[in-house]
């Protein structure tokens, strides 16, 4: 554990119970998701909603007024020329 991050990640993970031990960076972020999860049943549906409504149309998501949507557009097509 040499990444500060994946250190953080395996005491939080552990923190007041033995450790097991992790087959690599994947799993060891598979494990802190499904530590936040635990006791917040409706995060991982509502996480699933904000995902599924971003991967449904990155340009407008979370889009709040006309205004908003049209200052979105210009700052994606700033970027993409990027």
């Amino acid at each position: 554990m040499t990444t500060p991050l994946y250190l953080h990640l395996f005491m939080a993970i552990f923190d007041g119970k033995a450790a097991e031990p992790i087959a690599g960076v994947p799993v060891l972020f598979k494990h802190y998701v499904e530590t936040i999860f635990k006791g917040r049943e409706g995060l991982k549906r509502d996480i699933g909603e904000v995902i599924g409504h971003l991967m449904g149309d990155p340009a407008t998501a979370l889009v709040l007024d006309p205004s908003r949507q049209q200052r979105c557009s210009l700052a994606l097509e700033e970027t993409s020329t990027i």
